[in-house]
């Protein structure tokens, strides 16, 4: 395990290269000029035993991801060590850069970049976990909350002020949820999923986001909550919330009528 001191002793590496693509140290004269220069890592070699050492960074598109190195060798043949060594780098280099590259489109392929919560494509892999029996759990909950208002905005003040609603709204609904998978499920629709969440502390939430919906110049949203204590399907779940998310927004649209005349 990489403690936080040994971290520390590896990135000062960094500093000792001091620009170099190599690090060779064959006797007693090298090593003194290591601990002229880290004091720390000279610690960490002798407290190791290392007489004598090869180091590389690795590195990828100017990146920095790591260190290969080689110790106590026969330093008659450090050339040729070396030499092996940065054949050694550039694969190893290449592999790691490509592992990045893939989570990182994994993480994209996943997130909404414009509120930061999951996308639908999240959910529907989701979704497919559930059905296949891939996620235990007890209970299961589903929280549908449509943002209210949100076309009119982008028709009045342009897409820039729907964009910050939509942040607001998925800030509000994080803060709320925080226990919970939260998705931008399209548009205006958000869909939360609660596992082995009380019942009890979802109703009073959903309670307080209906309520403060209610005030005006408040974040508003259209609601549905549905919950089922026998670990139901995850699809049926969705479909209840879904249904009774929709009843509540035309409550909403026919209380806006009411107020306007």
């Amino acid at each position: 395990v990489f403690n936080n001191e040994y971290i520390y002793i590896a990135e000062s590496g960094i500093e000792t290269l001091k620009g170099s693509n190599c690090l060779i140290i064959q006797n007693e004269a090298d090593m003194e000029i290591i601990r002229q220069r880290n004091p720390d890592w000279y610690k960490s070699l002798t407290d190791a035993c290392v007489k004598s050492i090869v180091l590389l960074p690795l590195t990828h598109n100017n990146e920095f991801v790591g260190f290969i190195w080689a110790t106590n060798f026969d330093t008659s043949r450090v050339l040729r060590i070396k030499e092996t060594l940065e054949l050694v780098t550039f694969f190893i280099a290449s592999e790691v850069a490509s592992y990045k590259l893939v989570q990182r489109l994994r993480f994209l392929s996943n997130e909404d970049l414009l509120t930061g919560v999951n996308n639908r494509n999240a959910m529907n892999n989701r979704v497919l976990q559930f059905v296949s029996g891939e996620v235990n759990y007890r209970t299961i909950s589903v929280v549908f909350a449509d943002l209210n208002g949100l076309k009119p905005i982008n028709d009045n003040e342009g897409h820039n002020a729907g964009d910050t609603l939509l942040k607001s709204a998925a800030e509000i609904l994080k803060q709320t949820f925080s226990d919970c998978e939260i998705y931008r499920a399209g548009g205006d629709e958000f869909v939360v999923v609660a596992i082995d969440v009380p019942k009890e502390s979802l109703e009073a939430r959903v309670e307080t986001l209906r309520k403060k919906s209610k005030v005006k110049g408040n974040v508003s949203f259209a609601i549905g909550f549905y919950h089922d204590e026998n670990g139901g399907d995850v699809r049926k779940a969705m479909r209840e919330a879904d249904a009774l998310m929709y009843e509540d927004k035309k409550a909403h649209y026919s209380t806006a009528r009411v107020q306007s005349y």
